[in-house]
């Protein structure tokens, strides 16, 4: 009975003075693309540095996020990336956006 009453004390005491922690992630996007030169052909492999900016209207207008990622593996054109690991997205999903590569 004691043993019981000195675990149940420790667990209180536990869940009563220990700062709850809440994690916030920060949100991410993951995209995938195909850069092509002018004249429609894939670049060549290789690594690239691609700015990513983000815009509330399909043509003109001013980005309202932009994130600039340098080293990014390019295969038959072909490229992978994560928005939002360097510059945080802290933009509001409840709309339609525009993603400038």
């Amino acid at each position: 009975m004691k043993k019981i009453f000195h675990l149940s004390l420790l667990l209180f005491l536990f869940v009563a003075f220990v700062p709850q922690v809440q994690a916030q992630v920060d949100p991410t996007l993951s995209v995938q693309g195909i850069l092509k030169k002018s004249n429609g052909v894939a670049v060549e492999d290789g690594a690239y540095n691609i700015t990513f900016k983000l815009y509330t209207v399909e043509t003109g207008g001013s980005a309202i996020w932009t994130e600039a990622q340098s080293g990014i593996e390019v295969s038959s054109g072909i490229y992978s990336a994560t928005l939002g690991v360097i510059t945080p997205l802290n933009v509001a999903f409840n709309q339609l956006y525009y993603l400038g590569v």
